[in-house]
């Protein structure tokens, strides 16, 4: 979990503003386990929302390619589910 702390003083306004990038790769690795960007070994692809086409693009699709590469990724708006949640 990021956390961030900074001395907070009266009458002082702070702007914070989310960062959603996502870093995949691929290991041997436990699940639930927090890893140092800088310990991963081999290639990584980077996920940053901030550069979809807009705020409403939340799905990444990303492929790891045969020779250990990655493409993508490709921002996509979800589905439309109905009211029983079944895709439209």
């Amino acid at each position: 979990m990021p956390v961030a702390v900074w001395s907070a003083t009266p009458n002082a306004t702070f702007t914070i503003v989310p960062n959603v990038t996502y870093y995949v790769g691929t290991g041997k690795t436990s699940q639930g386990t927090c890893y140092k960007l800088s310990s991963i070994i081999g290639n990584l692809c980077t996920i940053d929302f901030e550069q979809a086409p807009s705020p409403n693009h939340t799905v990444a699709t990303i492929n790891l390619q045969d020779t250990g590469e990655w493409t993508g990724p490709v921002f996509n708006i979800p589905p439309l589910k109905d009211s029983d949640g079944t895709y439209v």
